[in-house]
């Protein structure tokens, strides 16, 4: 049987114009940041930025407006600017500032009229954003907590809205922590970045918090009706995008395939061949982890090789391997860099790790070239019992030549549990590294070899 098509913009554009029809254009439609991640039309070039045709695309849909999302500065801080300036939509963030000082995006707010009703939208970001972005962006983006601008703004507008949304790119747990300290000025809070799929709004404290997960495949619908300043009722839909039974709008199909050509031809092309499946595993060792950290210390001549979970975006069937999957599986442009390190700061590397998976605090660092064991102690702190290096017991005087990712070495302190200031940053992304080792090799057959063992 054919696969369900679903998802996309085709789907969108159908799905929106569905409702532009049943509304007589009396709705809003929002993104809530990240459009900018995990498909390779985002290193494509168009208007003079890379990832062009996805603001091309929204402009297509009818994009009323957007959020910044932390993945809109994977290419670069500049390059982001450029996008927003492509942008036919208002790109709206209140607590993100360029180091100067001056806000990054169009507007930190915006007062949209729609059917006899004023709609403030004020755009937020993550609080945490240089946890995101690499060394060189983090001297050149920063955030500001979000609570008392929001609530400033939504004191300032109130007089002349008769609702208001905020547009965030924070996650669920830090919308519903929002919402918590906001007054009742504001209404709704609409949000991104942690890919929550939420079948029905929440309420919490009295505001409507929603989510429609990630990737295209879902479109939340938010029907409103508001009175005296107050929302009076309201239904939520997470509408699943059918591609299958849709208009299909000509102009749109034809760009669409003209970058699925293009993809293709860049991409397309077999590289090898997989023998055993790659699997992901943040919270353990992975054959997949295991592959593409062999990668990279094969790339730098490095005894040690680490790279972040959370890099790795999917995993792969057995069988033929394409580029393509490659750019999807690491989809972020972070090049390969090496350190020097002795022993004993490898062996902190390998507590903190340890500490990760114990207090599953975050995705832990996949590794190449060493063998390690850990338990926990009476107190549940994380103990490691036993390290080798190329089979044999690390040194802790010995200097060891360590490879990962600009990401991880700008958050160095939380990978590493201490901080990196002298590297190499060698330039080639890891998804071409790892390109040109499959290449070379032909055959791929990665398997979990005990590197990570929890006794």
């Amino acid at each position: 049987d054919k696969p369900l098509e679903y998802g996309g913009f085709l789907a969108l554009n159908d799905y929106v114009k569905k409702i532009d029809k049943e509304t007589a254009g009396n709705y809003l439609l929002f993104d809530a940041g990240d459009f900018m991640t995990g498909n390779p039309i985002c290193d494509i070039e168009v208007g003079g930025a890379k990832g062009g045709a996805m603001i091309w695309f929204m402009n297509y849909v009818g994009y009323h407006g957007a959020t910044v999302g932390n993945h809109e500065f994977d290419i670069s801080v500049d390059n982001c600017k450029r996008l927003i300036g492509l942008s036919d939509f208002l790109m709206i963030s209140s607590n993100l500032f360029t180091a100067d000082g001056k806000l990054f995006a169009d507007k930190p707010y915006h007062i949209y009229e729609k059917n006899n009703l004023k709609i403030g939208v004020i755009g937020v970001m993550v609080h945490e954003l240089a946890g995101y972005l690499n060394a060189e962006q983090q001297q050149q983006v920063y955030t500001r907590p979000q609570a008392d601008i929001v609530q400033s703004i939504a004191d300032k507008i109130d007089d002349e809205t008769d609702l208001i949304v905020v547009l965030s790119h924070a996650g669920i747990e830090q919308d519903s922590y929002l919402a918590k300290q906001l007054d009742d000025r504001v209404d709704i809070i609409i949000g991104g970045h942690s890919h929550t799929k939420l079948n029905e709004a929440r309420i919490i404290n009295g505001k409507i918090l929603f989510q429609a997960g990630s990737k295209l495949i879902y479109l939340g619908r938010l029907d409103v009706t508001v009175a005296a300043d107050t929302v009076r009722d309201f239904q939520s839909d997470l509408m699943f995008l059918d591609a299958t039974h849709i208009q299909k709008d000509p102009v749109l199909e034809a760009e669409i395939n003209k970058y699925t050509k293009l993809i293709d031809e860049r991409y397309g092309r077999v590289i090898g061949n997989l023998s055993t499946p790659w699997k992901r595993n943040s919270r353990g060792e992975s054959n997949l982890g295991n592959f593409l950290t062999d990668c990279m210390r094969e790339f730098t001549g490095a005894d040690f090789a680490v790279l972040n979970s959370g890099g790795i975006r999917a995993g792969l069937p057995k069988g033929d391997i394409r580029a393509i999957d490659i750019k999807e599986i690491l989809p972020f442009t972070n090049p390969v860099c090496h350190f020097e390190m002795n022993g004993t700061g490898i062996m902190k590397i390998l507590k903190t790790n340890a500490e990760a998976t114990a207090e599953r605090s975050f995705g832990i660092l996949q590794v190449s070239g060493v063998e390690y064991h850990w338990t926990t102690d009476e107190a549940g702190d994380a103990v490691i019992t036993r390290v080798t290096i190329a089979g044999e017991k690390l040194d802790p005087e010995k200097i060891y030549k360590v490879a990962t990712v600009d990401y991880v070495l700008a958050n160095d302190e939380k990978y590493f549990g201490m901080n990196v200031d002298d590297f190499t940053n060698m330039g080639t992304p890891i998804a071409d590294v790892v390109i040109k080792a499959i290449e070379n090799k032909g055959k791929i057959d990665s398997r979990i070899e005990g590197r990570i063992v929890k006794e």
